[in-house]
């Protein structure tokens, strides 16, 4: 066992694709309410009010858990409270809504994961240098994979994209009930007795599911990025701990996008997930 461990996160992290992914997440979020009992809570004559709660919700949870995501948005959705409730319980809600939540989770699953399968057949790649630069890192380093993707999924994409199983200890990903976050995972790989240990991620989330489990932490933006890690990684483990926010510029990107979809659907006219695709990547 090598003394020191580096996690990394796998989508926007390993592979390009994040901010397509938020459009996918608060398209198939609007969408499964409407679709599963919960439209009398939405305003699809006002768009606009239902996607400010949604951006205001889902800019606090980037990198959690899919159903975490969900959670928060829902809540903001229904409540303007933008908090991932843990059980349909705490929405305020009626049983029979309760009851349909499940509903809601499958449908944005559905809806989710044919859209990232969409894009990662068309756009998503891995970056340039991360495999070369995971090959380097493995002869001194023990590596994991620690993703809020759900198992199933991260293992498919992982050979999907031809990453080398043999450089990693391990790949871990989230379970279908939400749980096991990166905060759970990056605890586990710690408690093995590594001497120190970083976690490589692109989210404000995954800065504090580090800060949580007591690990160090780097930022990926870019290719660039891989190399400066290598760089930094020669004088000793860094540790990134300055937070930063979504630009005006991704902020305005998430309305440009997500908007025009939605407006689409609410005409009866939803779009194939290959042309989503195409229209969020233009």
């Amino acid at each position: 066992m090598k003394a020191e461990a580096i996690a990394f996160d796998f989508d926007g992290t390993l592979i390009k694709g994040g901010l397509d992914k938020a459009v996918h997440i608060m398209y198939s979020s609007w969408v499964a309410c409407y679709e599963c009992g919960f439209r009398g809570f939405l305003h699809p004559d006002k768009i606009d009010v239902d996607m400010d709660r949604i951006v205001r919700a889902f800019v606090l949870y980037p990198g959690a858990p899919r159903f975490q995501q969900l959670a928060a948005i829902v809540n903001s959705l229904i409540n303007d409270r933008q908090r991932a409730a843990e059980d349909p319980a705490e929405l305020g809600i009626n049983k029979e809504l309760e009851q349909r939540y499940s509903g809601v989770r499958k449908r944005y699953n559905e809806l989710f994961s044919a859209l990232n399968d969409a894009a990662a057949e068309k756009y998503w790649r891995p970056f340039p240098s991360a495999k070369e630069i995971l090959s380097i890192l493995s002869t001194e380093y023990e590596l994991y994979i620690a993703s809020g993707v759900t198992q199933d999924i991260l293992e498919h994409d992982f050979d999907h994209h031809g990453f080398d199983r043999s450089l990693f200890n391990d790949i871990l990903g989230a379970n279908m009930k939400g749980g096991s976050d990166k905060g759970y995972i990056l605890k586990q790989i710690k408690e093995k007795g590594y001497t120190d240990m970083l976690f490589v991620g692109d989210s404000n989330k995954d800065l504090e599911y580090a800060a949580v489990a007591g690990v160090k932490f780097f930022r990926i933006r870019e290719d660039s990025d891989y190399k400066r890690l290598l760089e930094a990684l020669s004088r000793g483990m860094p540790d990134e701990k300055k937070s930063w926010s979504f630009t005006q510029q991704e902020m305005e990107l998430f309305y440009a996008k997500t908007i025009p979809l939605l407006k689409r659907y609410i005409d009866g006219a939803p779009m194939s997930m290959e042309a989503i695709t195409d229209l969020i990547n233009e």
